[in-house]
């Protein structure tokens, strides 16, 4: 089978997000005999990486020009138009490459699967202005959606997202639900834990979005009950998009929340951790805390993460944490603003061993299903499939 990828931002070995993804089931899918390329298009300084990698080819290209926040390569058109593919496989909607994917199906013959990445609702949580909502929603109307309309099948990542393709109307019996599974080297299972250490792990970028303002809040009350609890924030203090703003000054007012509350001491930021450093952050914490505070996410590699290190996890019903965490069996589910919900559920698990290994038992059972890469690959070969024979 030969299956052609079409991306924005394709970074070999810098990747997050969704390249994680294509990057695992690329290597897996080469392993067993199919074909894999990846096309994608470069902007600003990133390297062009081209060539073979892990047994799959990459193929990178710089922006030809842009058209409102999409890069366009007439070469990368120009290349794929060449491929006889038995299945296309594009990553994102509302772009330039989504679009290229549909009226290419439509050409060629050639089925294509489509995987959204939160692409389809996100705008209407985290658009910076009422005009760029708008321009979304225009957007979809000028072109009748086409590439959810043309598409063989749309692979969402959760039942939330599954839930918002259902809302932009995509038919039910086109969406499939299939987590992306994760290659995380060097975690061997831990063993439950007697008691849990009195450390509070969140990481992410430094923003808003974050809600660790709220988070600080929980902590302060925290202590009153857990005098030597630790809460350490992992990540960078600032990012830029091209249709996403965050505020720079955020790290700034969190400081100056902690020195208000008088828990500067307690509270450490740590900047961006990678490799074993992050390890080492994952492993000696006791519980895991994601508060983001938009329906507006996605997946949750992080809390993944954590709960492969046997962390129970307390989060806003996010992406992929409900189904993650269950009915509350591997951690708690929270209102992003309930800073005395937040705060009780901490306390319940810092101070309460014997519910900290049942949380903590539950929560490696049920990641177990997004650390099987298997499962996810015989899911994608066989939708491969099945949109062949359509």
């Amino acid at each position: 089978m030969k299956i052609i990828r079409i991306v924005d931002g394709y970074a070999y070995p810098s990747m997050v997000g969704p390249n994680v993804f294509i990057n695992v089931l690329s290597t897996e899918l080469a392993k067993r005999g199919h074909q894999c390329i990846v096309y994608s298009t470069i902007t600003g300084n990133e390297a062009l990486v081209t060539g073979e990698i892990n047994g799959y080819l990459v193929k990178n290209y710089k922006a030809s020009f842009r058209l409102w926040t999409f890069p366009v390569s007439i070469k990368l058109i120009i290349d794929v138009l060449r491929e006889r593919p038995d299945v296309i496989h594009v990553h994102g909607y509302r772009s330039f490459h989504s679009e290229f994917a549909a009226w290419l199906s439509i050409l060629k013959k050639v089925p294509y699967v489509l995987s959204p990445h939160g692409s389809l609702l996100s705008y209407t949580y985290i658009a910076p202005t009422r005009l760029n909502k708008v321009l979304h929603i225009l957007y979809d109307a000028l072109t009748l959606k086409c590439a959810l309309r043309k598409a063989a099948c749309i692979a969402v990542t959760s039942n939330r997202e599954a839930e918002e393709a259902l809302q932009i109307g995509i038919p039910q019996d086109k969406i499939r639900v299939m987590p992306h599974a994760e290659k995380l080297a060097g975690i061997a299972v831990p063993l439950t834990s007697s008691q849990p250490a009195h450390r509070i792990l969140a990481v992410g970028r430094v923003d808003p979005r974050q809600n660790w303002d709220t988070l600080i809040k929980a902590f302060a009350l925290v202590l009153k009950q857990v005098p030597d609890a630790e809460l350490t924030i992992v990540g960078l203090s600032s990012f830029s998009h091209t249709s996403i703003g965050f505020k720079t000054d955020y790290q700034r007012k969190l400081l100056e929340l902690c020195h208000e509350l008088n828990v500067r001491d307690r509270v450490i930021f740590t900047g961006p951790l990678y490799g074993e450093e992050l390890k080492k952050a994952y492993a000696s914490s006791g519980i895991f805390v994601f508060l983001f505070i938009s329906p507006y996410g996605n997946y949750g590699r992080t809390p993944i993460e954590a709960a492969a290190y046997g962390k129970p996890v307390i989060s806003t019903p996010v992406g992929i944490v409900p189904d993650l965490v269950g009915n509350d069996e591997g951690g708690f589910l929270v209102d992003p603003y309930d800073t005395s919900g937040i705060t009780q559920a901490i306390v319940a698990l810092l101070s309460n061993a014997t519910l900290y290994r049942a949380k903590q038992k539950a929560i490696l059972k049920r990641v177990k299903k997004f650390l099987n890469v298997k499962r996810m690959v015989d899911g994608y070969e066989k939708l491969y499939e099945e949109v062949i024979k359509l």
